[in-house]
């Protein structure tokens, strides 16, 4: 089977790096509050959605997010995550669609949408942008015994 005497040592060690680091997905409660300027498609202004969000999907410019109900594009939002550390900045809706969902729950999120974060300063996108590094150092890849 093994052509090389080395194949097979090299197969494991290859095997042993791919296993090292594992990506983890994690879902998170948040609430999107959707601004007066407009109104939802279908909801009222100033209405606070339940959404969720999976951190593998927050970067330092923006965020993906589900929700039971649509929101408009060009819609502001403020976006409040509590876990795993409490997190606050406003974005706006650039994409929204509806989404056929495989996973069964109580409360089905069928619109997926993105939402570009909006700073007001300089110390507002270095603050985003910390909490992407901390995120990614700790939630995001688990080590794997060898």
């Amino acid at each position: 089977m093994w052509h090389s005497p080395y194949a097979k040592r090299r197969a494991a060690t290859a095997s042993k790096k791919r296993n090292k680091l594992r990506l983890t997905l994690q879902r998170v409660q948040a609430e999107l509050k959707v601004s007066n300027g407009t109104q939802i498609s279908g909801g009222a202004r100033g209405q606070v959605i339940a959404a969720r969000l999976v951190l593998n999907d927050f970067g330092p410019k923006g965020i993906g997010a589900y929700s039971p109900e649509p929101v408009m594009v060009g819609q502001e939002v403020a976006v409040t995550i509590e876990k795993p550390t409490r997190f606050y900045c406003k974005g706006r809706v650039i994409w929204c669609q509806l989404e056929e969902s495989h996973i069964i729950s109580q409360a089905p999120f069928q619109y997926r949408m993105g939402i570009e974060f909006i700073f007001g300063s300089d110390d507002e996108k270095r603050a985003v942008e910390d909490y992407c590094k901390d995120l990614s150092a700790s939630h995001m890849f688990k080590k794997q015994a060898a």
